[in-house]
This record gives structure tokens, C-alpha cells and sequence, in this order.
């Protein structure tokens, strides 16, 4: 039968001097506690349960149930060896001397004894002697696989869990949040850990009757203090850092010498109130160095240890007998414990150590047993049946054992009823509540911290701003502009170390109050993110506002907000990397030291003293690292992401350079040399570096602004949560090359090579390595190699060939398939086959789905960036081009290829052509793929290429230039544009010479002579635009290239644009006759002179500049679109930039036709008027 108790009607208010001076227990203030009730295993909220075992009711006639429930603490034979690394000595350096660099060292050697509830158990020792072992292997501080022995409660062993929720640990420092008072502190504690069934008016009360039982009344109202806040003494801070760990009641008590640094008043004090909690029903056990005369008078068991080795326990009381029997009686009137120590000392001094003091202990610890059996016997209790878990259950319903467990609820048995105390005192949110009000009391009576962070934000943004003061748009403007973001970016990161202190002193208070469950550890991060975002945002909204207008920087509104929310991930991510550290350095100055360096290093590799392209790769690293990177390429991008902005004009060109100290003139007149010079006409207003041009130098290129922020905010993130930036990244789906480049390139195997030199039967290289670069495996010259040298030959013998397919399958596709698609068949013939193809160590070394970014592949989503260019319509010819080969490989497989049991389907085949089209070797005779040629990297600059030698049957590639070892060796991929290698390799590069544009000219619909045109230009393989359905698909190709003219005054305007704008313009068929007939006249050229009516001519090429001028236009807005996508996949990141690649080199070839039509037309109208 179980009774649950109720509230007392006619309990005493809270103000009641007589309970105050009682010093309530929690067991007391249970007792009036209307809602402790009785629930299911698992409830939020802790219970307690009162057990009456015999069927009698817990009343006045059962008192003896309401007595302190006996508890026995034993510990036997505990036994801790740590092993420990020894200095480099000379010895060490010759081989046959060399012995371990590690020894085992012995800090505990078959420690025993015991304690129990009311009394006071005290480890004595001189420094290095193992009492704080012996305390933290008693509170299972202590790893379990290192620390040998058993401790008991009551005879029955303790788990980790249960130790927990029952006892409490006072470390030797006390930490305490400087500005709350005694009263506020204890407070909440009590909310940290008493039930949140117990009201808040009964938690005051134990608060009150507490500080009544520490003997502070006279501080309650004082705050802690510390080295700027004058607050209560050191004495009174000891017993507040007691009273957080036993405002819950606990049954055990463990204490790290909680005298250390008092005086004897002070110490006597402390002591004193620890025996008064041992006499209310808990086992005090605690380390102390060297107590008084009184108090020793308030211990009941010494246990004296000198390095490891018991050498006496007993009671204070048996230490005379003891030392007498020794041999050494302690004089009259000297302090016993100090003689002791003092005889501990001398002998640990002296040839034979104490081994004869701690054997005299075991010999005596024996006859105490002999004299008196019953000497460690626990006394009798009122019932001495109950079980630990019983004794437990009983003790909680008095009061105790109310604070959290660990990890889950701890659960306790009883033939009545189930006892459940769950891991955490409080539920979530209330914790969160409960650690922000804390947070937000002691940073409000500390406003010079804001203060300090605020002026020294203010002051820097004063300087930069006068510094940098309204910057103008020219190269200097540039390097200006730089130089501000950097030193700004950096100035938010270094701000955040005069937050270290704070940091280190919640550092030890959270790992304190977590150790016990006192709360969540995410209820602490989320907490600390809520106070400290306001004065975040505060922070930048004034370095903000001090800096964005005075220096002078782009965006409006829009930019202003970004450039705010830059700041604030800064400040908020340099605050998270504070707090990191504040867990990893032990000392403020150490931290200072590590966070200055690390921010400097920081800077260095962020971007703007030296290019990522440049920094070594052994270094690399640290520039992905770098907190500074993100946010400052993020300010770049929102300061020089219009693409219409220009930075450099005309004769600015000479600004940063020896000339600049030129005259006007003189710079004009230099200017037209250098137009004539390269065949291109530059003015003094024509833009030569953009936004765009001044991102790509600084190498800001592989991320969005938006992607920066999103990494900024993971990193702090990942600093808080004290996890890696990878992890985070994985969780977030971080997009761009940073991941790509960052993430595990496919394995290389190093016979690889030998395996294929065994197919060819002959040598392939002697040069050449397989090694990983940026992008993946590459080939390396392994030794020098000079123009003109072989550098492989692979025979045809070890090319895969369309020749690999049956006979049958081959002469079925022959018709059909083209090479590409036939090759691609033989791939995914080999690959269904397994091991049992011959080609499995390359096919299985050929780049997976998800590395191939041909834009075959993209989704309508990533299809949509680039809609303004050829590109997306070839892709949908290209894709209808696979879809219909498909059709008759997966036709002739069904028919012809039995050994291949799975059906290939429509993305395997669409992968095989991918990977076919960007890799393999074709001529008008022969395609292959050729196993470690298609290793080298591509570029557009490189002149080796693969040369065919039918009469020796291989393919030899031959060195372009001289290579030294361990350079890189890149292979020609030919004069493409980005919209070729897009298409048909699944890269773009951003500086590509041979980039040009892919468009399509259309004729207006209510044109009457549309369809003579476009016939017309087909004739004559210019591109138009047809209308097919309810999409364009484009006719031969139309292309031009950046247009550069030799003289500039409108004789180097290409062909093709002349002739569509002569075609446009035609009014009526007999002059689109005409050019017909003038087209026969020069060899099929169509429309190469201008008209000789000059007005006609003007009219064309308006009509034509207009066009173009809407291309640019879509241009702009398909750029815009892109970099507003904010939150995207890899993927995604990747296949942006190459977009991003092909849509600025398109929009800067249309700017230079729009700028030489422009002219063109200029020139025109001067003639005609």
C-alpha cells in the first residue's frame, strides 16, 4: 500500500522566521507539495513515492519510517596506473640503448574503506599523494577501463547513472557567474535542479533555508564578485559553491579540498557546514590538505595516502594509537594531522619510502578486526531488509535525490509501485527560459563588455570610413575598396577576443552544472545564441551604418542589408570560434595568444594578399579553413556583381603603372598606339575591366555571395555545436567547388599501369605518372621531358574500339548508331559483364554519374540558367539525338546480346555517351577510348595532342614543351568555345580564348518575305531560328566571335552579321534574288559588300544591333536570376558556374559586336549626312 502526501493547509508562509532558523530540509518542503503524484515511467517530471511495506499508513504512528535511511559507501582494492610519456634523453638516439619512450606510472595501489551517512570522510595527503584521484575515481570521474576495483553503495555496486542523479561534486575552484547575487545564485540552482512539480514559493523557501544552513544570511544580497566587482569574501564563495551541488539534498557528497585558499575562520566554516549536511542523511566524503585542531574535530574517518599507497585509516581518534604503535607517538599539544604529514614527508624522503608505514596500516587495520568484529559493521536500521533500490526510494520521498540523472530516466523498482527520476529536472524549454533570464542578469550589470565591443566597433568603422572616404569607381577606387573589405572582414573576428575571459569563466560552470544534468547541452547553445544575438545585430547595424555610405560602397538598400547581414554572420561566427577555443585553452592569456594568431593566419589566406590560384597546395587547406575567406569574397561579390559596372576606362588602363604620371594627352595619344597595335579599337570611354573582370582576379569565382554567408553561418554553427566544418557541410548540402574539391577523389591504384602495359604487350611510358590534382587523377612527368619527346604510346590493342561489339550488334548499329553511340554501346556492354570483362580495372576507374556535368544531364531547374544561350536548345537536339540511338542499341541488345542478363535503360546509355563523347579519340577511320591518355587535363592552350600511327598500329602522344618532374601534363582539347565543351566534355573555363557566342537570328513573323529569308540564310549556312512545335531548334551553326577590327572604322564587321542584316532589310524577292546571284559570284558567300545605298546599309545593321542588344539584355537577366538562387545542392553549385562561365563570355563577345556595330553605324550616319 503507498500513501502520496498532500499539502499542509496551515503551512508556514515563506517568511517565517522559525522555519528560515530550522533550516528546512527538502524532505520538509516535500511533505507540503500538492502535485508530487505517482506516474508512468518515462514523465517529464520526477516522482516521488513513499512505500509502506508493512500495509501501515505513513503517520504519526510509523514515525520510525521517517528516520534517515542507512547508507554504507565502500570501496576495495582500487587500483588507477596512468602510463606516461618520459623526456628524449641521449640514450634514446643510439639504437641498442633505446628503450620505451612511455612508463606506466601507479596513482592508486589497492585503495579501501568506507564511509557512511552523518559522517565525514576526509583524504589526507601531500600534494602528488592521490587524494583528487581517490575523490574522482570514488565519483566515477574516472574512465572504467582504466580504474580497477569496486565501489559499493550498501553492498551493491553503483552504475554510472544511478551515481548521478544521488550525488553531488564540489570542485576545488569556484565557479560562479560574478555579477548574480548569493541569493539569485542559489535560486537558480534550485531551479536548475529541484522538480519542477515543487512550486516556486517552496523552491525560495529551501533557497532561504539553505543560505540559513551555510551561515551567509548577511551576504544573500551581496553578488559573487570578482577581480572588477568587489563582492563577498572567499570563505563565503566556497560555501556558495557548495550550497549549488547540495540544494537538491544528495545522499553522497564529494568534495575536491574545498579549503584550499581559505584560512583557518574560513575553512572552519565550511567544515562546519559540511557536517551539518552529513548529520542531515548524507555521506560527506572530501580531500584536504592540511585541516586544523578544529577542524579536525568535526571529521569521523581520515584516510592519509602518500603517492598511491594507503598508509593509515581510522577515525581522528585512533591517529594517536596508531603513530605510537609505529614507532613515532605524536607529542602533546601538536597538531596531530600536521605531525602526520610531516612524518609522510620525511619518510617519502628517506631510502625505503613509506612501504614500512603502509604495511604497519595493513597489520593494524587486522588486529581492529580481531579486538572488534564489529568495528565495520553497519549499525542495525529500522529496516533492515530494504534493498539499495528500496533504500533509495525511501530517501527520495524524504526528500533527496531530486536532481537529474543521466541520459535518460533512472529507474527504480519497487514491489509496490515504479519510482522514476528523469534525466533532466525541467523540460526544454523551461531551461532555455531558465538560462536565458540567468545570461541576461549577469551581461546587464556588466554593460562595459557591450560597451568595450561597441566603442571599438564604432572607432574602427570612424577610421576606415575617414580613410577610405568615398571611394571613387578606377583602379586605384579597386585596390582601395580591397583593402577596406579586408581589413573590415578582419576587424569583426579580432572584436570577438575581448570576449575570451567570459567564455573561459562559463566554460567551467557548464562543464560543472552538465556533469550532473543540471540541463540540456543544446538548451545552453541556444540560450547563449538568443543573448547574444541582439547585441550582434546591434553591433553591425553601427559598423554598418558608420561605414557603407561614408566609404562609399554599391547595392542601394539591397546591398546595405547584405552588407549587414555579412557583418552580423561575422561577428556572430567570430563570437562561436571564441567560444571554441574558450573549451580547448586552459589560461585567457594562452587564448588570447592562439586566437590573435589563428585570425592573422586567417587574413593571410583569405584572399586578398595572395590568390587562391597561387597559394600552394600544401596550403590550400587553410584557405578553405580560413573564417575571413567567405566573408570577404561575400562582400566582394555584393560590392562588384554588376556585371554593367564599369572599373576601368580607356586611360586608366595606365593608372597603376609607371605611366600613369603621364599627361592626358599623352595617354590618349598612347592609347590609339596600343588600338592600333592589337586590332582593337579602344577609346577613352570604352570599359575594359567590370565588376565580373575584378571578381575573377581575386579568384572569387567558385561561390555565390549567398553560398559565403551560408558557410559563414555553418561554421558558427559547427563551432558551437564543437563539431567539424565537413560534417556540417554534408548536413547543409553546401554547394560549389569548395565541397567538389574537398571531398574523396576516386582511389588510385598503382597497377593500373602495369595491368595495361600487360594487355598492349609493350611498353606505354617511362615518363608518366598517375597522380591527383584539383580535378581528379591526372598524369605527372616523372622524370624531365623535353618538346618533341614521346611521352606514351598506347597500341591499338589496348583501345577500346566499336570493333569490341559482336559482329551482329555491329553491323545492326553500323546504320543506325553513329561512332559515339556505338562506343557507348561497347561501354555498357563491358560494364554488365562484370569481372568478366577484360576492362573492368579502367571501366571501373571511369568518372561515377554524379561527376559528369554535361548539360545532358542538367534538370529543367539548371536547364533554366542558360536558356538565353544556343546551349539549352542543342541539349534538346542532343538528348533527342541519344533518345532515338537508344532506341535501336536497346533493340539490337535484346536481340543479339544474351550475355548481358540486365537490359541496359535510357540513363545508362545517356551516361555511356557522355563519357564516350568527352574521352574518346576519333578520326574519319577509327574512334577509341585510350586507357591513361585520357587521364591528362584538357586546356585550350596546350599543343599536344594524340597522333595516330596506322603503320605501327598505336596512338602516341607527343610533348608540346619541356616538363619538368612533377609537373602536370595537359592535352589539347581543341579551339572549342564553352558552349562545345559544355555540351560535349561537362566543363567551362572562365577565361576561354576560344570563346564565342552561339545564337540564332530570327525573321519576324508578320514579315511577308520570312520564309525566302530563312531559306536563304540556310543556303548559305547561316544559323536562324525555325519555328518547330512549340520550341526553336536551331539550323547550322551561326557564330560569332569577339569582334576586333584591324582598322575600326567598319572593315572588320564579320560576314555573317553583314549578311543578316543585308537579308533583314531585303523589301521585296528580287533583291533577296540579288544577293542570291552575288553569293553565286563570290564563291556562296552571301552578302560580302555592304549596299551602296548607304541608308539601306544603316537601316540593316540598326535592325541587327537592336537584336543583339536584346541578347545582351537576356543575358543580364538570366546572370541576375542565378546568383539569386540562395540555398543549392552541389551539384547544382557546380553546373551554376559553369553556367555562370558561359553566359559572361557570351555577354562580353555580344558587348564587343554591339560596341563595333555601334561604331559601324556611327560611321555610316557621318557619311550619309
Amino acid at each position: 500500500m503507498s500513501r502520496i502526501l498532500v499539502e499542509d493547509d496551515n503551512a508556514t508562509p515563506f517568511h517565517s522566521m522559525e522555519i528560515i532558523s530550522s533550516s528546512l530540509t527538502l524532505g520538509q518542503l516535500l511533505k507540503n507539495v500538492s502535485d508530487v503524484r505517482k506516474v508512468e515511467v518515462g514523465d517529464e517530471t520526477p516522482v516521488h513515492e513513499f512505500f509502506d511495506r508493512d500495509g501501515s499508513s505513513l503517520d504519526g504512528d510509523n514515525d520510525h519510517l521517517m528516520r534517515p535511511v542507512p547508507f554504507v559507501l565502500s570501496f576495495n582494492n582500487l587500483t588507477y596506473n596512468v602510463s606516461v610519456r618520459r623526456k628524449l634523453d641521449f640514450h634514446d638516439l643510439v639504437p641498442w640503448r633505446r628503450t620505451s619512450f612511455s612508463k606506466t606510472k601507479t596513482l592508486l595501489d589497492n585503495i579501501s574503506g568506507e564511509t557512511r551517512d552523518g559522517e565525514i570522510l576526509a583524504v589526507l595527503g601531500a600534494s602528488g599523494s592521490g587524494k583528487s584521484t581517490l575523490i574522482d575515481a570514488l565519483a566515477n570521474r574516472i574512465a572504467k577501463g582504466s580504474l580497477k576495483g569496486t565501489v559499493t553503495l550498501n553492498g551493491e555496486a553503483l552504475q554510472s547513472r544511478m551515481l548521478k542523479v544521488i550525488s553531488a561534486y564540489v570542485m576545488q575552484d569556484d565557479l560562479l557567474f560574478p555579477m548574480l547575487t548569493v541569493e539569485e545564485t542559489l535560486m537558480f540552482a534550485a531551479e536548475f535542479r529541484l522538480p519542477r512539480s515543487l512550486p516556486k514559493s517552496k523552491k525560495k523557501l529551501r533557497v532561504q533555508a539553505l543560505i540559513d544552513q551555510l551561515g551567509i544570511r548577511n551576504a544573500a544580497k551581496t553578488i559573487i564578485g570578482d577581480e572588477g566587482h568587489r563582492g563577498i569574501s572567499g570563505g563565503e564563495r566556497r560555501r556558495v559553491s557548495i550550497g549549488i551541488d547540495i540544494i537538491h539534498d544528495p545522499i553522497v557528497l564529494f568534495l575536491d579540498e574545498p579549503t584550499s585558499g581559505l584560512d583557518s575562520t574560513s575553512a572552519f566554516m565550511v567544515v562546519k557546514v559540511l557536517k551539518r549536511i552529513a548529520e542531515s542523511g548524507s555521506i560527506v566524503i572530501m580531500s584536504i590538505h592540511q585541516p586544523s585542531h578544529r577542524v579536525l574535530s568535526l571529521l569521523d574517518r581520515l584516510i592519509f595516502l602518500s603517492r598511491g599507497h594507503t598508509v593509515f585509516s581510522g577515525s581522528p581518534a585512533s591517529l594517536p594509537s596508531f603513530f605510537a604503535g609505529f614507532g613515532n607517538p605524536i607529542p602533546e599539544n601538536e597538531n596531530q594531522t600536521e605531525f602526520a604529514l610531516d612524518l609522510i614527508r620525511e619518510l617519502e624522503g628517506s631510502a625505503g619510502g613509506t612501504r614500512g608505514l603502509v604495511e604497519f596500516n595493513k597489520k593494524w587495520q587486522e588486529m581492529k578486526k580481531q579486538s572488534n568484529p564489529q568495528t565495520l559493521t553497519p549499525p542495525a536500521s529500522p529496516n533492515p531488509n530494504l534493498t539499495l533500490k528500496e533504500a533509495i526510494s525511501a530517501s527520495i520521498s524524504r526528500g533527496k535525490l531530486v536532481s537529474g540523472g543521466g541520459g535518460g530516466s533512472s529507474v527504480i523498482n519497487h514491489g509496490g509501485g515504479t519510482l522514476a527520476v528523469p534525466a533532466f529536472a525541467n523540460p526544454f524549454w523551461i531551461e532555455i527560459k531558465t538560462l536565458t533570464r540567468r545570461s541576461i542578469l549577469n551581461s546587464r550589470r556588466q554593460p562595459e563588455l557591450l560597451g568595450m565591443r561597441l566603442a571599438t566597433v564604432i572607432v574602427t568603422g570612424f577610421i576606415l570610413a575617414t580613410v577610405f572616404w568615398r571611394l571613387d569607381n578606377s583602379p586605384k577606387g579597386v585596390q582601395e575598396r580591397l583593402g577596406f573589405f579586408a581589413f573590415a572582414m578582419s576587424t569583426m573576428f579580432y572584436t570577438c577576443a575581448d570576449a575570451l575571459p567570459v567564455f573561459l569563466q562559463e566554460r567551467y560552470i557548464f562543464m560543472r552544472e552538465t556533469a550532473y544534468n543540471a540541463y540540456r547541452r543544446s538548451s545552453y547553445v541556444l540560450s547563449h545564441a538568443i543573448v547574444t544575438f541582439p547585441s550582434l545585430i546591434f553591433l553591425s547595424l553601427a559598423f554598418a551604418v558608420t561605414t557603407f555610405w561614408a566609404v562609399g560602397l554599391e547595392g542601394g538598400l539591397m546591398g546595405f542589408l547584405f552588407y549587414c547581414l555579412i557583418i552580423l554572420a561575422s561577428f556572430w561566427s567570430g563570437s562561436s570560434f571564441v567560444t571554441f577555443l574558450s573549451g580547448v585553452v586552459p589560461h585567457v592569456m594562452l587564448g588570447y595568444t592562439i586566437v590573435v594568431a589563428i585570425l592573422a593566419y586567417f587574413l593571410l589566406f583569405s584572399g586578398f594578399f595572395i590568390n587562391r590560384d597561387r597559394i600552394p597546395q600544401y596550403w590550400i587547406w587553410f584557405h578553405y579553413l580560413s573564417l575571413v575567406k567567405y566573408p570577404y569574397e561575400a562582400v566582394l561579390q555584393n560590392e562588384f556583381s554588376d556585371p554593367t559596372e564599369c572599373f576601368v576606362r580607356g586611360v586608366q588602363l595606365f593608372d597603376n603603372s609607371p605611366l600613369g604620371e603621364l599627361t592626358y594627352g599623352m595617354k590618349l595619344r598612347l592609347l590609339d598606339s596600343v588600338s592600333r597595335s592589337i586590332g582593337m579599337r579602344i577609346s577613352s570611354s570604352t570599359c575594359l575591366t567590370t565588376g565580373a573582370d575584378v571578381l575573377k582576379q581575386q579568384g572569387v569565382t567558385q561561390l555565390s555571395k549567398w553560398n559565403c554567408l551560408l558557410i559563414t553561418v555553418v561554421k558558427l554553427f559547427g563551432f558551437q555545436q564543437r563539431r567539424n566544418v565537413s560534417s556540417l557541410a554534408k548536413r547543409f548540402s553546401l554547394a560549389g567547388k569548395l565541397t567538389l574539391e574537398l571531398q574523396t577523389q576516386a582511389s588510385l591504384d598503382n597497377n593500373f599501369l602495369p595491368w595495361l602495359e600487360r594487355i598492349a604487350g609493350a611498353k606505354i611510358t617511362n615518363t608518366l605518372s598517375i597522380g591527383k590534382s584539383t580535378y581528379g587523377r591526372s598524369l605527372f612527368a616523372s622524370k624531365v621531358i623535353y618538346a618533341g619527346d614521346c611521352m606514351l604510346k598506347v597500341p591499338f590493342n589496348a583501345q577500346i574500339t566499336p570493333d569490341e561489339l559482336p559482329s551482329d550488334i555491329r553491323v545492326l548499329l553500323s546504320n543506325e548508331v553513329g561512332n559515339i553511340g556505338m562506343l557507348a554501346a561497347v561501354l555498357i556492354r563491358e560494364k554488365k559483364m562484370g569481372q568478366k570483362s577484360r576492362w573492368v580495372p579502367y571501366i571501373s576507374r571511369l568518372p561515377q554519374p554524379a561527376e559528369m556535368h554535361s548539360s545532358i544531364f542538367w534538370g529543367e531547374d539548371e536547364l533554366s540558367m542558360i536558356r538565353c544561350s544556343a546551349v539549352h536548345q542543342e541539349t534538346v537536339k542532343q538528348k533527342a539525338q541519344i533518345e532515338k540511338d537508344f532506341s535501336f542499341v536497346a533493340q539490337a541488345f535484346k536481340q543479339h546480346c544474351p550475355i548481358v542478363t540486365e537490359r541496359p535503360d535510357l540513363e545508362d546509355f545517356m551516361y555511356a555517351y557522355a563519357l564516350v563523347g568527352s574521352r574518346a579519340w576519333e578520326n574519319s577511320k577509327r574512334i577509341s577510348l585510350i586507357p591513361f591518355a585520357d587521364f591528362m587535363n584538357h586546356d585550350g592552350l596546350s599543343a599536344s595532342i594524340v597522333l595516330r600511327d596506322e603503320d605501327n598500329q598505336l596512338s602516341e602522344v607527343t610533348a608540346d614543351r619541356n616538363y619538368s618532374p612533377g609537373d602536370e601534363v595537359f592535352i589539347k582539347y581543341g579551339e572549342f568555345s564553352n558552349a562545345t565543351l559544355m555540351l560535349d566534355f561537362g566543363f567551362t573555363f572562365p577565361y576561354n580564348i576560344h570563346d564565342e557566342v552561339q545564337i540564332q537570328m530570327d525573321v519576324p513573323n508578320d514579315d511577308p518575305l520570312r520564309n525566302m529569308k530563312l531559306g536563304l540564310l540556310q543556303t548559305h549556312h547561316t544559323r536562324t531560328v525555325k519555328d518547330i512545335n512549340i520550341f526553336h531548334s536551331s539550323c547550322d551553326t551561326f557564330t560569332i566571335k569577339e569582334v576586333k577590327s584591324a582598322i575600326g572604322k567598319g572593315k572588320g564587321i564579320p560576314q555573317s552579321l553583314r549578311a543578316f542584316a543585308r537579308v533583314l532589310c531585303c523589301i521585296i524577292p528580287q533583291e533577296l534574288n540579288d544577293l542570291s546571284k552575288e553569293a553565286a559570284q563570290n564563291d556562296g558567300r552571301l552578302a560580302r559588300l555592304p549596299f551602296k545605298d548607304g541608308n539601306r546599309e544603316l537601316e540593316a545593321h540598326k535592325i541587327l544591333l537592336s537584336h543583339i542588344n536584346r541578347l545582351i539584355e537576356d543575358h543580364s537577366v538570366c546572370i541576375k536570376e542565378m546568383e539569386e538562387c540562395y540555398f543549392v545542392s552541389q551539384r547544382f553549385a557546380v553546373r551554376r558556374q559553369m553556367a555562370r562561365d558561359l553566359l559572361y563570355g557570351e555577354l562580353r563577345v555580344l558587348r564587343s559586336a554591339a560596341e563595333w556595330l555601334n561604331h559601324y553605324c556611327t560611321t555610316l550616319l557621318s557619311e550619309t549626312m
